[in-house]
């Protein structure tokens, strides 16, 4: 880097007149960009302003060190930001981008000097282009997503953005792609999956192809035995071209996504997960379009390199295809047994479980981040909560950008308080799923027969709710409140009754009352003991059904019966005297 800021101009225009060729003779006049298949890299103008402020600035001769020169002008410009060119993800410029409003040119070895010294990027580079006799730099060449043919015949994942200009031929093309693979092109040929799947000619050019941004190219290479892998598969496509009706698996949404799931055993989870993925239309057209095939990484230990994915991918296009009204989804199953040994054989599982493994596994599966950095997340330090949420949501899309984190994905925030100084630290959190407990019910029904002291009575059928941690008393204290409601209730009420209160009446005096009443160990048609009023309800199952007779009144209390009786006789008897 030179020891003065004033120098770097110069010594970029010199490199710069450098790495211009000179013009071929058989080519037209150059046009300012240089003659076809010049090479220029693209920075952004924001930075390149920054830039050239910095090295205009004037400087004093007497200082040697540069960091008194610099504090004469401008600061050091930051890391080049060429970021804001690109579309997110993607190599393809932003539409509508202008040159000198929104970026300038710089010649290769340019750019390599200023990227050396300031270093940043990411380096966008475009080439001179022949068109109409005119020479132009492509700005916005042919983004393709090719695929490698395997020995059966299908796609896999290979160049995820492959940038070619228009005026090329497929030729070219294909010994590019060649090249990757290191094969020779003559034993290599270009299908195009767009719909209908056709076999690309060699000899037309790129523009003349029917090929649009984003679609999807796959390069079959000759076997050893000098058959192609799709050989069969060329002739049914060429079957499927001529057929109006046919829709090629896929391609597509052809049908009403309304088609029923069989189950494979316990697997009710399963369908239901798949059918409340299968009807989200965003992520349902992300898959049935292929454009899921970009975004495959196949590199991401944390996932199953697309193989989730793909089985995912072909499940959804058979359940939109139109073709059935109801299917298997063996396949599906199968793999994700095989992903999982969790979800192996037959069982019951729970539908969360396993839309979290789906969900989790598609992320990781379709990350568009093949290399996650460590990020460490930043404390609250007063920040508003809206900015540190901000911030916690950019650094997590450094390791996880996918349509399942576009589509499923929030924050909550969590806030930690130090009782002993009060300062609070905030915490925004990305999740999937938010599990949150269900509350838990304190009270529980107990069934019990009672059984009146008059034998010309039918037992009745009552049920109870009680304490969880209640007793033997609980049940016979809301029995006794249960019937002095029904005693006051004129208008009568079924054999089958239940209270959930556990306000008792303060007008009753209920221990007068279980004196009269007991709960007894039934079985086998005989009555075994007497339950105790202190026995634990955690000892009564759920199945249990208590038997409370109706007793006579203890010999105390018939002697004060007694007594009163004998009490009002003699009154009556005085008074008649």
């Amino acid at each position: 880097r030179p020891s003065r800021p004033s120098v770097e101009p110069n010594s970029t225009a010199n490199l710069s007149r450098r790495s211009q060729p000179p013009p071929p003779p058989c080519q037209p006049p150059a046009a300012p960009h240089g003659p076809r298949d010049t090479m220029w890299h693209l920075v952004s103008k924001d930075w390149w302003n920054l830039w050239t402020a910095y090295t205009a600035a004037p400087t004093d001769p007497s200082l040697s060190s540069r960091l008194q020169q610099v504090r004469l002008g401008p600061h050091i410009p930051p890391r080049i930001g060429n970021r804001t060119l690109l579309v997110e993800g993607s190599q393809v410029l932003r539409p509508s981008l202008r040159y000198k409003k929104d970026f300038e040119y710089a010649p290769p070895l340019a750019w390599y000097a200023l990227q050396a010294w300031y270093d940043g990027g990411p380096s966008i580079n475009r080439v001179v282009v022949n068109v109409d006799g005119g020479c132009h730099v492509d700005l916005y060449p042919l983004c393709l997503n090719a695929m490698l043919c395997d020995k059966y015949g299908k796609p896999k994942p290979f160049q995820r953005e492959t940038l070619i200009s228009r005026t090329e031929s497929v030729s070219t093309l294909i010994e590019d792609l060649c090249a990757l693979v290191k094969v020779p092109p003559g034993n290599a040929r270009l299908w195009s999956l767009s719909p209908p799947e056709h076999l690309l000619s060699r000899d037309i050019l790129l523009a003349d192809a029917r090929l649009a941004d984003g679609r999807v190219v796959m390069l079959e290479i000759m076997l050893q035995d000098g058959t192609w892998p799709r050989g069969e598969a060329a002739a049914d496509a060429d079957e499927a071209e001529m057929d109006p009706g046919h829709h090629p698996r896929g391609d597509g949404v052809a049908g009403d996504g309304i088609v029923g799931l069989h189950n494979l055993g316990n697997t009710c989870y399963l369908n239901s997960s798949v059918q409340c993925l299968s009807h989200t239309p965003i992520l349902r057209d992300y898959f049935t379009s292929k454009h899921y095939l970009r975004d495959v990484n196949t590199t991401n230990v944390m996932g199953q390199q697309g193989r989730l994915a793909r089985v995912y991918a072909a499940l959804v296009c058979e359940l939109w295809s139109g073709r059935k009204t109801n299917m298997t989804p063996r396949a599906f199953k199968n793999g994700i047994g095989k992903f999982n040994d969790q979800f192996q054989g037959y069982d019951q599982h729970d539908a969360q479980e396993l839309l979290a493994f789906i969900l989790s596994g598609l992320s990781e599966d379709l990350n568009r981040i093949h290399k996650k950095p460590y990020i460490e997340q930043p404390d609250s330090d007063g920040r508003p909560d809206r900015e540190l949420a901000d911030i916690w949501w950019r650094n997590h899309l450094q390791r996880e950008m996918s349509i399942i984190v576009a589509l499923f994905t929030g924050q909550y925030k969590s806030l930690l308080t130090c009782k002993t100084c009060g300062y609070g630290s905030a915490r925004f959190e990305p999740f999937v799923f938010l599990q949150i407990p269900l509350p838990e019910d304190n009270l529980r029904s107990i069934s019990l027969f009672f059984v009146p002291l008059d034998g010309t009575k039918a037992p009745s059928q009552y049920s109870v709710r009680v304490p969880k941690t209640g007793t033997v008393l609980d049940v016979l204290k809301n029995l006794i409140t249960l019937f002095h409601e029904k005693t006051a209730d004129h208008r009568g009420r079924s054999n089958t009754a239940t209270t959930e209160t556990e306000c008792f009446n303060p007008e009753l005096d209920y221990d007068l009352l279980l004196k009269n009443i007991a709960i007894v160990d039934v079985r086998d048609c005989r009555i075994q003991s007497i339950t105790p009023l202190t026995r634990a309800l955690t000892q009564v199952h759920e199945a249990d059904v208590l038997w409370v007779y109706e007793l006579d009144p203890p010999f105390e209390d018939k002697l004060e019966s007694e007594e009163d009786l004998d009490g009002s006789r003699s009154s009556v008897s005085s008074a008649s005297a």
